[in-house]
């Protein structure tokens, strides 16, 4: 039986397995010793750099020579380190953001660094900043100051609705000034520190990504520029994980709350790609293990876990804790559905404050309204909004 200690929130404790990997993670055996040297990488020329999404220069930014990353379409944009395959070990630049958006448009900023990246952007784990956030009146906002996210499947908004507070946090960050960042990356675990900080600004315990090594980017986002100055990589000998371990067995669990210390064990049981679960101790025996309100069957039917070093992370309500969740009814701003002459395909893009979620669906470029409407309402669920009728701009010719 494997033991394990959880934290919780004020609403109420939280209990699973992480990190989630799909079945298609990539298979990778335990590492050799890495010989690999630290690299700096002086950005001066661009021949460093392999960029997507929009184009990289070489500039000069608040005193200091930088690769400035801008976009004029409304994908992101990755700059990928050359001969670069890292799976763990430092990640360290210095970084900053101005925005370009018009006067009264609010804008945060959004820049970061990705690793163990693909270099068709399919795939990463990225840590990213909301420089503008730092400085908000708003403390709810202020929490919104750093995020990690990765691809494909944990997007900023998965992340919050399903895991409050987990996945970001606050940061003293200069809005348009440079910020120093440092990602630590250990197996399944990485760490973001930012301006000299000691201590993290944010710990991501049991990685979402679903490679285990890969390129290193720097990462931009429409309607700014992206500098970065002074990037260096430490690669570490890599820790011995691989893609493999379902998520079944007992598990011995404690962990603290507001509410107290509370102790008890999961069961799980896996067959095929269904994954059951109950929970007894604290709360009662035999409790259905939930995902907001969705059995562990449903929620864990991808999961896989690496073969050694298991780790737990903050997670799923339990059944009776459930109840400390309020529903939030969620909806959106606004939804743009645009036909992507490249892919084949409509890309609607869902505003939801001042962030984007992308979708792709391969339906015809002639298709109706009634059918576009349609493909939105279903999106819309898929995410977790409320499905509500809603005004949709449609461009048949754009990208």
């Amino acid at each position: 039986m494997t033991t394990c200690t959880l934290c919780a929130t004020a609403f109420g404790a939280f209990v699973a397995v992480s990190p989630f990997l799909s079945a298609n993670a990539q298979a990778v055996r335990a590492p050799e010793p890495t010989t690999q040297t630290a690299q700096s990488f002086a950005l001066t020329g661009g021949s460093d750099l392999i960029v997507t999404g929009g184009k990289a220069e070489t500039v000069e930014y608040e005193g200091r020579k930088a690769v400035r990353l801008t976009t004029q379409s409304k994908e992101d944009v990755f700059a990928f380190l050359k001969e670069i395959q890292f799976q763990d070990g430092t990640i360290e630049a210095d970084i900053a953001m101005k925005v370009t958006t018009p006067p009264g448009v609010r804008m945060p900023g959004f820049l970061g660094i990705a690793f163990r990246a693909r270099t068709d952007g399919s795939h990463y784990d990225l840590f990213y900043l909301r420089p503008g956030n730092s400085h908000a009146e708003d403390q709810a906002m202020r929490n919104h100051s750093v995020q990690y996210v990765a691809a494909p499947g944990f997007d900023w908004y998965k992340l919050r609705r399903e895991w409050p507070w987990i996945y970001e946090s606050y940061a003293d960050l200069q809005p348009e000034g440079w910020n120093k960042v440092k990602i630590e990356v250990h197996g399944r675990t990485a760490k973001l520190y930012v301006n000299g900080s000691e201590n993290p600004s944010l710990i991501v315990n049991g990685l979402k990504g679903e490679d285990l090594h890969g390129s290193v980017a720097l990462w931009g986002y429409p309607g700014e520029e992206a500098y970065f100055s002074n990037v260096k990589v430490h690669p570490a000998q890599a820790e011995a994980v691989n893609n493999g371990g379902r998520a079944s067995g007992a598990w011995d669990v404690k962990f603290a709350s507001d509410y107290g210390s509370f102790e008890g064990s999961m069961n799980l049981h896996g067959d095929g790609e269904v994954v059951t679960g109950t929970w007894s101790g604290a709360f009662g025996q035999d409790q259905e293990v939930n995902l907001f309100g969705k059995p562990v069957a449903t929620a864990w039917s991808r999961g896989l876990l690496p073969a050694s070093r298991i780790r737990f992370s903050v997670v799923p309500w339990t059944t009776v804790l459930y109840s400390f969740q309020p529903e939030v009814t969620m909806r959106v701003d606004r939804v743009e559905v645009t036909w992507d002459k490249s892919k084949s395909s409509w890309l609607l893009r869902i505003t939801n404050g001042e962030e984007v979620i992308r979708r792709y669906c391969k339906v015809a470029k002639d298709a109706d309204e009634q059918t576009l409407r349609s493909l939105v309402q279903k999106a819309l669920q898929d995410e977790g909004y409320e499905p509500d009728p809603i005004s949709i701009d449609l461009v048949r010719n754009s990208l």
